[in-house]
C-alpha cells in the first residue's frame, strides 16, 4: 500500500492553518504578517511565505495591497477547476471521477429539478436543440454537453459540483474530437438528453433520473472504448 509521504512546506501550511483557527480570525480579516510568522512558528520567512502563497493557491488566503494577506472563504469549486487545468486526467481517473458524478448528479436531480427556473428551462431546451443538431450532422457536442449539465443543476448554486464538471470536462475535451465523431453514439447520446429535458418538461422526476443515469452508462462507454483519450499529450 503506497503511503503519501509528508513534505516539511505541507507541515508548515497546516501549522498556519492552526494558528489562524487559534486566534479566532474571520473571513475577511488580516492574517500575521510573515514577519511575526516566522518568529511565532520558528521557520525561515522564505518558509513562511512559501506555506502562505500554497494557501493563497487554494483561495484560503487573498493579497490586498495595503492590508497583506487575508483569510476568505475556500473556493472549492475554483480549486479543483485548477486541477482540471493543472493535470487533466487519464482514462481510469476519468471513469472514477464519472461514478462520482453519476452518484451525485443523479443523487441531486430531484433537489435541482424543484429549483429549475422556467428561464433554466427554457435554456435547458435550448442547448438540448443544439446537441441533436450537432448529431445529426455528426458534430462532436462537448461543449453544449457541459452547458447542459450545469444548466440542470444552476438553481443548487454547488460550487464544488460545478468544479467536478469542469474537471471532468477539461479531460474529456482532450479526446480527439475527430475520433470522437466517429466512435460516439452521437445519436443515442443526444436522445438521451432529449429524454431527460421531455422529463423535467412533464414533472417526472423519476424518468428524468432514469435517463440520466442511463445516458452516464453511455459516456463511460464512450471513454473506455475510445484508445487514447483523456491521455496526456506528447
Amino acid at each position: 500500500m503506497n503511503e503519501r509521504i509528508e513534505r516539511p512546506g505541507d507541515q508548515l501550511v497546516q501549522r498556519i492553518v492552526d494558528l489562524v483557527r487559534r486566534k479566532g480570525i474571520g473571513e475577511g480579516e488580516r492574517i500575521p504578517g510573515e514577519t511575526d510568522l516566522s518568529a511565532e512558528l520558528g521557520v525561515s520567512r522564505p518558509a513562511v511565505r512559501e506555506a502562505l502563497m500554497s494557501l493563497e493557491a487554494v483561495g484560503m488566503l487573498v493579497s490586498r495591497k495595503g492590508s497583506g494577506r487575508v483569510l476568505q472563504r475556500m473556493d472549492f469549486g475554483a480549486v479543483l477547476q485548477k486541477v482540471a487545468t493543472l493535470a487533466p486526467l487519464d482514462d481510469r481517473r476519468m471513469l472514477e471521477l464519472l461514478s462520482i458524478r453519476q452518484l451525485l448528479e443523479v443523487g441531486f436531480l430531484a433537489e435541482s429539478i424543484s429549483r429549475m427556473t422556467p428561464q433554466s428551462l427554457d435554456a435547458l431546451g435550448r442547448v438540448t436543440a443544439e446537441i441533436e443538431a450537432k448529431a445529426a450532422r455528426g458534430d462532436y457536442f462537448a461543449e453544449e454537453d457541459q452547458t447542459f449539465h450545469l444548466l440542470l443543476h444552476s438553481g443548487l448554486e454547488n460550487a464544488v459540483l460545478n468544479g467536478i464538471l469542469s474537471l471532468f470536462w477539461t479531460s474529456y475535451r482532450r479526446i480527439d474530437p475527430e475520433r470522437m465523431s466517429h466512435s460516439q453514439r452521437l445519436d443515442e447520446t443526444a436522445a438521451h438528453h432529449r429524454r431527460i429535458h421531455d422529463a423535467i418538461r412533464a414533472g417526472d422526476v423519476r424518468r428524468a433520473q432514469h435517463h440520466l443515469d442511463r445516458h452516464f452508462y453511455d459516456t463511460a462507454y464512450v471513454i473506455a472504448n475510445t484508445p487514447g483519450g483523456g491521455e496526456p499529450d506528447g
